[in-house]
Parts: C-alpha cells; sequence; structure tokens
C-alpha cells in the first residue's frame, strides 16, 4: 500500500506470497501493474540437488537444513503449485537459469503489452526491449 500511494516500483518475492493473495492483488481499481507467478523446481530429486547446491555455493544457507526439512519444503511447494493452478497463476519451471530467465522476461512482456494495448508506442518500446534481452 506504501509503495502505491509513494508510486514506487517494487517486487515483491518470496516462496511465502500465496497465489490467492497474488490474484487479490490483480484486483485493483488503480494503475499498479501486477505480474503474478511462481518459480518452481518441478521434480523432487532435482529440487533436493538444487537445495543442496546452495549450501555449497554460500556455505550461510546450510543444504542441511533444507535436506532435514526437504519433505516439508517439497510438500509446500506442491500446494502452492496447486494453488496456482486453482487461481490461475503462471508457473515457471526452474530448470535452467537461462529458460526461467527467458519465461518470466516473455510473460512480463505478455503483461505488460496487454495492459498497455491502446498504447502503441508503448507496445513497440516493450517489443523492441524484449528483442535486445533475448540477443
Amino acid at each position: 500500500s506504501r509503495a502505491i500511494r509513494e508510486q514506487v516500483s517494487i517486487i515483491v518475492e518470496g516462496v511465502h506470497v500465496h497465489p490467492e493473495m497474488q490474484k487479490n492483488f490483480l484486483n485493483r481499481d488503480d494503475d499498479t501493474i501486477v505480474i503474478p507467478f511462481i518459480i518452481a523446481v518441478p521434480k523432487k530429486k532435482n529440487l533436493m540437488a538444487h537445495l543442496k547446491g546452495r549450501g555449497k555455493q554460500i556455505s550461510s544457507r546450510r543444504s542441511k537444513r533444507y535436506m532435514d526439512n526437504f519433505e516439508a519444503i517439497w510438500s509446500l511447494q506442491s500446494f502452492l503449485l496447486e494453488e496456482a493452478d486453482k487461481h490461475d497463476i503462471t508457473v515457471v519451471p526452474n530448470t535452467n537459469l537461462d529458460d526461467a530467465a527467458d519465461l518470466i522476461k516473455e510473460h512480463i512482456a505478455d503483461v505488460l503489452s496487454r495492459h498497455f494495448k491502446g498504447d502503441p508506442d508503448t507496445v513497440l518500446q516493450l517489443e523492441l526491449a524484449e528483442e535486445v534481452s533475448s540477443e
């Protein structure tokens, strides 16, 4: 609410943002542009490897803690994915960083082009930015 009041852009990130809450952000009467999505590692063994890798990359992330709680993490992700499906929230598979980034950029460009469809200059700028980012 403060970001809207102060007219500043923000990114709200985290697996804790329930899809229903994301969907509620869409039902605003102001000029806020909300682009909800969930990033998920869809295969259990890949998620396990991903979480183990965190501890190797950043020692303070202690992968043991993730492994000790893996079943709960998997259950939470499964629940959030079911909720995303129920609330029509886009799910981006995180199997490859570049592919996930490309899908996110495409999703953002798609939402923005629909939002600005009456403004051909803005749509052209979005299309050009998408072309440049994919090169």
